[in-house]
């Protein structure tokens, strides 16, 4: 445990930026799942356009979730970098 914590302490900007990792695969996920199973109903047409709004909101969740994501992970990496020097 006191080597967890040392590594911790010594470099905290990975674990952010893991957690930062598993989020945007989460998000990603939620997107993938929004469109892998929305694409076949636009191709064949058979489904009421109702429907479709479901795969449509996980899409723009999951997208801009991972857009969200990476602008906060661009903004700890910055304040990250000013507090180096």
């Amino acid at each position: 445990m006191e080597a967890f914590v040392l590594n911790l302490l010594s470099d905290p900007l990975w674990f952010i930026g893991l957690v930062f990792a598993l989020l945007g695969a989460l998000a990603f996920l939620v997107f993938l799942r929004g469109f892998l199973s929305g694409v076949p109903h636009f191709f064949t047409l058979s489904s009421h356009e109702e429907h479709i709004t479901h795969h449509r909101t996980r899409i723009m969740w999951g997208f801009w979730s991972m857009v969200v994501l990476f602008i906060l992970w661009r903004i700890v990496a910055w304040i990250a970098d000013l507090l180096r020097f």
